[in-house]
């Protein structure tokens, strides 16, 4: 009973494993006819699910990579082909095409250097691969250009780099010069500004000074002008007095003409009463030229006046003022002494020759 019962346990699992070929074969058909129609994807989930199972069979293992390859997922591509070319049982003809097809992948992925590697691989398996050998050179041509297209990739960084390491210096140079431009500036500004300075208080000073001699000049003027005044005075006076003696000594002579001609004054009172008339038309004329004389003068003096106002509008040094000053003084002084001759003589000729008024 016994052993009928291991018998029917040993015959189940083989009745079992050999449903599961069945359907793995089925499965791998499946997978396969999907790939002959182009539906990678559909194969990839097939031979995915057939790994499941058998996760070291390198014909899975390929076929799973091209399916991979063919739906441009690479680096799927490139795991499924390293897993089949490890595996112990894997033949050559079909590590062959692994390291092909590997080589392939990786020139997608653009590591030429790995698909060289690759083809080289195949050769050793295949020298006779031509597949590999066009694929090699060609991957070789495409590695030079590569880098060719690199260096000078690199060289223009370089130049580049250049370029922006001048176009820094030349920006730093010129924020230098802008500085040494801007602290050359603010050097004239602050020695125009001391310089100013300097000028104002040299002006304060010569307006100082100035003033100093203006009240020095104003006293002097003073002095002079006083001097003048009391000379005129004196001058004044002195005419007074000779005027004084004249007059009488001339009033003595009349006196003592009077008395000689007493006799004769019957006899002349006719002659003297025409004589004059003739003086008071005579003194008359000579009044009004007087009088038109002292405003002829009145006039020079009024323009002297105005000329020495013109004068004093142009600039003038502390001496030329100190001059002009005492000029006018003393034009203003002989002025004021003609008016008074003027008068005088106006009125000595009112009085009369023998000291009567004459109206």
């Amino acid at each position: 009973m016994k052993k009928l019962f291991i018998l029917f346990v040993l015959l189940t699992n083989h009745i079992l494993s050999g449903m599961q070929t069945i359907s793995n074969a089925f499965k791998y058909g499946a997978a396969s006819q999907a790939a002959q129609k182009g539906q990678w994807d559909i194969a990839q989930n097939a031979y995915n699910k057939l790994l499941i199972n058998a996760p070291d069979n390198p014909s899975l293992l390929y076929d799973a990579g091209v399916s991979s390859y063919k739906s441009k997922k690479f680096d799927q591509a490139s795991a499924y082909f390293k897993g089949a070319i490890e595996t112990d049982t894997i033949a050559d003809e079909l590590k062959e095409k692994a390291h092909f097809n590997l080589g392939n992948t990786y020139v997608e992925q653009n590591k030429l250097e790995d698909a060289i590697k690759q083809y080289e691989l195949t050769l050793n398996l295949n020298k006779n691969n031509e597949r590999a050998k066009h694929n090699l050179e060609k991957v070789k041509e495409m590695l030079q250009q590569q880098q060719q297209e690199q260096k000078q990739d690199d060289q223009q960084q370089e130049n580049d780099n250049q370029q922006n390491q001048q176009q820094d210096n030349q920006q730093n140079q010129d924020q230098q010069d802008q500085q040494n431009k801007d602290q050359q500036q603010n050097k004239q500004n602050q020695q125009q500004s001391q310089n100013d300075q300097n000028e104002n208080e040299q002006s304060d000073q010569s307006e100082n000074d100035q003033s100093e001699f203006n009240d020095d000049s104003d006293q002097s003027e003073q002095e002079q002008q006083q001097s003048e005044n009391d000379q005129q005075d004196n001058k004044q006076s002195d005419q007074n007095e000779n005027k004084s003696d004249e007059s009488d000594n001339n009033k003595s002579d009349n006196n003592q003409e009077q008395k000689d001609k007493s006799g004769q004054e019957n006899n002349q009172r006719e002659e003297q009463k025409e004589g004059a008339v003739e003086k008071q038309k005579q003194e008359k004329q000579d009044e009004q030229g007087a009088a038109q004389s002292k405003e002829e003068k009145d006039e020079k003096k009024s323009n002297e006046q105005f000329a020495g106002t013109e004068k004093e509008k142009k600039p003038q040094t502390r001496y030329e003022k100190f001059i002009a000053n005492i000029l006018e003084a003393q034009e203003q002084a002989d002025a004021q002494a003609n008016k008074q001759i003027i008068k005088q003589t106006i009125d000595k000729k009112l009085r009369g020759e023998h000291g009567q008024n004459r109206w």
